[in-house]
């Protein structure tokens, strides 16, 4: 068996790290900064197959075209949660940037209606921050509601900003 393979990547909103599977990326969370010293210190001992690699770069591409403000290229993913969880993330990824969803309409779009405090449960769980947009998804009056990433709702605010919403 393969183990998944571990790199960091900085937005100006934060450092984050990238867990590769050989199927896609598995996680892509913001660190605190303790977490950052942790995993500085284990990336030393890092060894990804080419597949890994390849998916890692392809992680680095999207964060710096999303930076840039240029069109995000596809990243294979290898998410891990149930089956209403992927229901919500996969429908939520299907947002495009500058694009805002409340709780309620994403569980209408992931076929979950009426769903709205579970959809934000499956927010929270979000392993693959950023790249399936869970800062786009705001409470039914507009409000910024929370978010799960280090740095909370200033870690949104920035997310939201950038892409020119809010």
């Amino acid at each position: 068996m393969v183990n998944d393979a571990n790199s960091l990547f900085e937005l100006p909103c934060g450092i984050l790290l990238a867990t590769a599977s050989e199927k896609g990326l598995k996680r892509l969370i913001f660190l605190s900064p303790e977490e950052q010293t942790k995993w500085k210190r284990l990336l030393v001992f890092s060894r990804p197959t080419l597949l890994q690699k390849g998916i890692l770069s392809s992680v680095d591409k999207w964060l710096s075209q999303f930076i840039e403000k240029k069109e995000l290229p596809d990243v294979k993913l290898d998410l891990q949660g149930t089956d209403f969880q992927k229901d919500v993330w996969m429908a939520l990824n299907s947002t495009i940037v500058g694009e805002t969803i409340s709780y309620g309409d994403l569980a209408k779009k992931a076929g979950h209606e009426g769903a709205s405090r579970a959809v934000g449960t499956a927010m929270a769980a979000n392993p693959v921050t950023v790249i399936v947009p869970c800062h786009r998804v705001l409470k039914s009056g507009g409000d910024l509601g929370d978010y799960s990433g280090f740095g909370g709702v200033i870690t949104k605010q920035w997310l939201l900003k950038h892409e020119a919403i809010k």
